[in-house]
C-alpha cells in the first residue's frame, strides 16, 4: 500500500538566505526530510511542491537500494535507484523553481551524492538536469550548500576524485579536497568553480601555511616525493611522508583556480629544493593530468 504524505513547509522555511539586493533573490519555497518521511515505510509518495512529486519505495528498515521516481502533473520525469535518498530543498528563483536531492549511496568511505531538477519559468516542462559525483561520507544538509552570486544560484560541493591517490583513504589529506562549484541554470548544471576562484586561492595559501609546520620539524630529506618499494610498480608507491601530499594539495588548489604556471612551477621548485631527487615528478603531473580529465573542474 502506499502512502500519500503531503508534506507543507512551515513559514519558517520561506525565507530569503542572502542579503537583499535590487537584484531576484532566490528563497527556499519548499525542504522535506525524506530519510524522516519513508522511516519504516515500504512506499511513500511526497508532494514536493509545484506539481512534482516524489514516489520512494525500497526497504523500509533503513537499507539501501531505495528507487525515487519523479513526476510532474502526473508525468514521469526521472527515476533514481540509489542508496537512501535523504532530504530535498525546493529554491525559487524567479522566473525558475529548482528541486535539488541528495542521497547516502552507502559503502565504504562513501557517498554523499545530489540530483537537480528544474522548472524553468518560461517552459512547461520539469526537466532534471544531473547529479554529482559524490564525496566522501554522508550528504552535507542542503542549506548550507547553496551559494548566490551574482544573480546565479551555485550549490557547493565537495571533489572527492584526489582519494586514495598515493595513500589510503585512512591516510589521505585529499579526501573531499578541493571543493566542486555547480552552476544551476533553468537548462543544465555546469561546474564553474571559477566564480569563487577566492576560494581556491585560499586554499592554497593555507596548505602553504600547512607546508611550512611541516618543514619546522623536518629533519632529513628523503629521496623522492614517492616512497620506492621493490615489486610496485607507481601506481602503488605512496607518498614518502606528509610534505608530500600538501605539496600535492597546494597544487590542485591552484589548478582549480586556473593558476597553471605557478601550480607546475611550484611543485617542481619544492621537490628539488625538499627532496633529494625529482624521481617520479614527471608521472606524478601526468597522473594528476588524467585524473582531472575524468570531470569538469
Amino acid at each position: 500500500m502506499t502512502l500519500r504524505v503531503v508534506y507543507r513547509v512551515s513559514l519558517g522555511l520561506l525565507v530569503t538566505l542572502w542579503p537583499l539586493t535590487g537584484e531576484a533573490q532566490p528563497r527556499i519555497a519548499g525542504y522535506g526530510n525524506l530519510s524522516r518521511i519513508t522511516a519504516g515505510k515500504p512506499s511513500v509518495q511526497v508532494d514536493a511542491g509545484a506539481g512534482v512529486a516524489f514516489h520512494l519505495t525500497g526497504p523500509p528498515d533503513g537499507a539501501p537500494l531505495q528507487t525515487l521516481e519523479v513526476s510532474f502533473s502526473g508525468q514521469k520525469v526521472a527515476t533514481l535507484k540509489g542508496g537512501r535518498f535523504q532530504e530535498y530543498i525546493r529554491i525559487e528563483l524567479r522566473p525558475d523553481l529548482f528541486w535539488i536531492i541528495s542521497e547516502y549511496t552507502g559503502g565504504a568511505h562513501c557517498c554523499g551524492k545530489y540530483h537537480f531538477l528544474a522548472l524553468p519559468g518560461k517552459g512547461p516542462q520539469l526537466k532534471y538536469l544531473g547529479d554529482t559525483g559524490g564525496h566522501s561520507g554522508s550528504p552535507r544538509p542542503l542549506k548550507d550548500c547553496l551559494r548566490f552570486r551574482e544573480g546565479r544560484l551555485f550549490f557547493q560541493d565537495l571533489d572527492n576524485r584526489f582519494d586514495y591517490f598515493h595513500e589510503s583513504h585512512a591516510g589521505s589529506l585529499l579526501v573531499n579536497l578541493p571543493e566542486k562549484f555547480y552552476e544551476l541554470g533553468p537548462q543544465e548544471l555546469s561546474v564553474n568553480n571559477l566564480a569563487f576562484k577566492e576560494v581556491f586561492l585560499e586554499g592554497a595559501r593555507k596548505a602553504e601555511g600547512e607546508m611550512q609546520q611541516v618543514l619546522r620539524q623536518r629533519r632529513n630529506r628523503p629521496p623522492a616525493i614517492l616512497a620506492e618499494i621493490p615489486g610496485l610498480d607507481f601506481s602503488a608507491l605512496n607518498f614518502t611522508d606528509r610534505l608530500g601530499q600538501l605539496l600535492l594539495k597546494r597544487t590542485l588548489y591552484l589548478l582549480y583556480a586556473r593558476q597553471d604556471q605557478e601550480a607546475w612551477d611550484t611543485l617542481v621548485r619544492d621537490v628539488e629544493l625538499y627532496y633529494q631527487t625529482s624521481r617520479f615528478l614527471p608521472e606524478l603531473k601526468q597522473e594528476i593530468l588524467e585524473q582531472l580529465r575524468e570531470s569538469p573542474y
